[in-house]
């Protein structure tokens, strides 16, 4: 039965639905309100009398009884009849008797004063320069000389303007908002909601009721934007909308296949649009990735409907990143016409509605100044200026039959709705309209919302969401918020073993059936996981003992937990899970020759997220009927676990995404003709060596300056060491290149002899101006005096020690910055040598992974072959 039907049912039987306990509210259908009042039983408290007294009266003050004039006049003068038809931000009906309920105006909120005292200003027609002439005529002479304003004569009656003499600051602004700037508020239902994040939900619409409000559509082209959710796709998705709304049917496959037809004059179409995709994947270009995945999966939900059907009117947009926005808001302002938002509460209507609504098409608007006065605490939205710069809006207001109306909003002035149509009027048509309020309350939106564009070109409807299934009744009231995910979630994978399940927020357990399955699960919802023994999840679900666990069950909900059923991982995902085995940039090999494979399925949670399921299984392992394989058909047998839920509902199941690999590191390929190569580390090596060398010679023991006196230096010691002949041979070895390297010009000779038993001396000739015979190398014929030094079983130091005491040599000391550099190099070769070490241990890895690769392969084609 019809929404209009069942009205006029209960227009006959009136007195039998009060009696009944029967209370339908009234910001759903305020039609009802329009039916024979039943005062004795005191359910309903205005009357029909009374109602055909005041006209329009109804709509707002539906529960306020007015028996007298006096009443309509206190009424009058209150301000109520100043107030929107329709609160902007859930569509409910204005109303004054039930606080509780949406619609309500509590009329000493400040943004409520200021938009009656607009309201009032624009009634009785006076400017804000005639309220200040008016002040300034019957103020004090003395004041004004004072002020400096003079004698008040000069002002003209009637409609005044300001004068030369009068300053700029007394003609202050007012801080009451005109009708064109100030912003129409909402309810208070929406202001607690907005502020204070609490509200109740209104009564969810059935699909009948949302038919019956788009067959009162005044326009004859229509377009259904079917929007759903992306966190629980395709869950959210209502079926057989087509058939209820009784929409054109979707293209086929055939080429040939008529476009759209028109239904009772009207032709309406349908769009799927799966809003919030930034929860899918982390950037827009993995999510357009994904377009194949989402409409494979929406021609399952389909079922036998969606099999021929194109699906190619589905678009994937994302409200808060700006995915494809733009592109379906202009879709909006080209198609014009109706557009209607239709989908089920918290998938994202009222979020999409404000990012797609086509706003300021039809002026030029300085954004400067309009941030500037949007910034200002008192609600005003533009200051008087720029208000007189813009014009007046040269719109036209429409009802819900698509008839133009006048300006006045008045209640008292004879205007009311039309008894058999359940839109409401629609609003004075503006460039930057009030969007409806986004909450993640279920049921935020509780009438239609009209907002018209284009000057009469389209209007956009958002529609109250449908029934979700309840999922919150079983949650507590300090963790329903958590049902909805709102930003993308890193899920960290778990395994459950045989005879473990995994609590999902204490609501959701999902136990594998096999007794040797071990399950991986990735949860992406927005609340805690938990893997425990079985028996152990069964009694947290059930609430039979206490436990540290988070939970997010409300209490007494463990009674209602039953099972969803038994679901079946049974799609293929081995390529996508066998990590490098099968990706082609390591080692590349075909799924086929893999010894496993591996099963998964998304568990889904209704408004939640989903639990990605995977399973390996042996490909031996795997049971085949006889009969039915010798009949041609697949009887494999697949992994599967069997999922417990409040009521055994508010779950489903879908093909796999992947998002637990969409979300990791993609591997890199092994060789990229655009890449630049590694620069090679050779010739840094080499320098470097060259540079330790360097320093080891020029700075140490032995690095010395000999006095200019010092001709030559002479060693003599057997070739083996023993004997005491080791300390000469490493001073020789070590200190004496040192000392050559900073006295280039001295000779510096060794004779190294087979005589073990022989002396080890050095000896150091000397410059001398004597002429004694003593002082004269008979060999040479040169003035030398020669000193000689026992070095023979003496240490290497001390032979060092000798001769600086003997020669007065000067030792060489670095500088601060070879000092740097020196203590740079050591650093660096630390680090090469810690490289060096990892360097090794990675190669042995994979050396070994290698060799258990080899051996997999040879075990596979002797099986291949056996």
């Amino acid at each position: 039965m019809s929404t209009i039907s069942l009205m006029r049912s209960i227009s006959r039987s009136t007195t039998k639905v009060f009696s009944q306990g029967w209370l339908i509210p009234t910001f759903l259908c305020p039609w009802l309100l329009r039916l024979p009042s039943a005062a004795d039983n005191g359910r309903c408290a205005h009357n029909a009398t009374a109602l055909g007294r005041i006209p329009g009266l109804y709509r707002r003050f539906h529960n306020h009884t007015i028996s007298n004039p006096y009443e309509k006049h206190t009424l009058q003068q209150s301000g109520f009849s100043a107030l929107p038809w329709t609160c902007p931000g859930c569509g409910a009906y204005t109303q004054t008797g039930e606080p509780d309920e949406a619609g309500f105006y509590t009329t000493s909120r400040k943004a409520v004063t200021a938009f009656i005292a607009a309201q009032k200003n624009k009634e009785i027609g006076i400017t804000e320069e005639e309220v200040f002439d008016q002040v300034v005529r019957k103020a004090d002479s003395g004041i004004l000389e004072s002020l400096g304003l003079g004698n008040a004569s000069h002002l003209e009656a009637g409609p005044s303007r300001r004068t030369d003499r009068t300053p700029q600051s007394f003609h202050p602004k007012s801080k009451r908002a005109s009708p064109e700037s100030a912003l129409t508020p909402v309810c208070d239902r929406c202001h607690y909601l907005l502020f204070h994040h609490k509200g109740a939900s209104i009564i969810h619409p059935s699909i009948e009721s949302i038919q019956d409000i788009i067959s009162d559509s005044p326009h004859r082209y229509n377009h259904i934007y079917h929007v759903i959710d992306a966190a629980d796709f395709p869950l959210s998705l209502i079926p057989q909308l087509q058939q209820h709304l009784s929409l054109s049917p979707q293209r086929s496959q055939n080429r040939r296949a008529n476009k759209s037809k028109f239904h009772h004059g009207r032709k309406a179409e349908m769009s799927f649009v799966v809003t919030r995709s930034d929860l899918l994947a982390p950037t827009k270009k993995q999510v357009d990735s994904m377009m194949p995945y989402l409409i494979e999966v929406l021609r399952d939900a389909l079922g036998l409907f969606g099999k021929d059907v194109r699906l190619g009117n589905v678009r994937c947009v994302s409200s808060e990143r700006g995915w494809w926005t733009k592109k379906l808001k202009e879709d909006i302002w080209e198609r014009g016409g109706g557009g209607w938002m239709v989908g089920k509460v918290n998938v994202g209507k009222s979020k999409l509605f404000e990012t797609v609504f086509p706003k300021g098409r039809d002026m030029n608007i300085n954004f400067r100044d309009l941030r500037k006065e949007a910034s200002r605490a008192d609600g005003m939205l533009q200051s008087e200026a720029h208000t007189s710069q813009l014009g007046p809006y040269r719109t036209e207001r429409f009802d819900q039959r698509g008839l133009p109306v006048r300006e006045s909003d008045s209640l008292l002035e004879g205007e009311e709705i039309q008894g058999e149509s359940l839109l409401p009027p629609a609003p004075k048509e503006v460039d930057f309209p009030v969007m409806p309020i986004v909450s993640s309350l279920p049921g935020t939106t509780a009438s239609p919302i009209r907002l018209p564009f284009g000057k009469g070109k389209g209007e956009l409807i958002d529609l109250p969401g449908l029934d979700r299934g309840g999922l919150e009744k079983f949650v507590s009231e300090e963790h329903q918020s958590r049902l909805v995910m709102r930003q993308r979630i890193k899920a960290e994978q778990h395994t459950v073993k045989p005879g473990q399940s995994i609590l999902v927020g204490g609501l959701i357990r999902i136990t594998p059936t096999g007794s040797d399955t071990i399950l991986l699960a990735c949860p992406f919802v927005p609340f805690d996981s938990h893997v425990t023994n079985t028996e152990k999840a069964v009694a947290i679900q059930m609430q039979e003992e206490p436990s540290g666990l988070s939970s997010i069950a409300a209490k007494g909900s463990g009674k209602e937990m039953a099972s969803a059923g038994i679901f079946e991982l049974r799609w293929d995902v081995t390529k996508q899970r066998s990590g490098p085995l099968t990706a082609p940039a390591a080692v590349g090999l075909k799924t086929k020759v893999l010894p496993f494979i591996i099963y998964s399925a998304d568990i889904l949670i209704e408004g939640c997220g989903w639990i990605e399921l995977a399973v390996q299984v042996r490909k031996r392992n795997r049971q085949v009927s006889e009969a039915e394989n010798e009949a041609g058909h697949d009887a494999t047998v697949f992994p599967s676990v069997e999922v417990f839920s409040p009521e055994g509902k508010h779950v489903g199941v879908r093909r796999p995404m992947s998002a637990w690999v969409h979300g990791g590191h993609h591997p890199v390929r092994g060789r990229s003709a655009t890449k630049r190569p590694r620069r090679s580390m050779k010739g840094m090596k080499k320098t470097l060596k060259k540079t330790l060398k360097l320093f080891a010679v020029r700075f140490g023991p032995g690095a010395a300056v000999l006095p200019k006196d010092v001709k030559r230096i002479h060693m003599d010691f057997a070739v083996k060491f023993r004997d005491g002949h080791l300390g000469p041979r490493r001073f020789w070895k070590a200190y004496l290149p040192r000392l050559k390297y900073h006295n280039p010009a001295v000779s510096m000779t060794v004779t190294r002899s087979k005589d073990q038993a022989g002396p080890a001396t050095m000896t150091v000739f000397f410059a001398s101006d004597t002429s004694s015979a003593a002082a004269i190398n008979a060999s040479s014929g040169v003035n030398e005096r020669a000193e000689v030094i026992e070095m023979k079983h003496k240490p290497e130091t001390e032979i060092l020690n000798d001769i600086m005491q003997l020669t007065r040599a000067v030792k060489v000391e670095p500088t601060e910055e070879e000092v740097m550099e020196m203590q740079a190099i050591k650093e660096e070769n630390e680090k090469a040598q810690r490289d060096r070490i990892r360097m090794q241990g990675l190669r042995e890895e994979q050396l070994k992974e290698r060799r258990l690769l080899e051996q997999a392969k040879q075990s596979v084609d002797a099986g291949i072959v056996a």
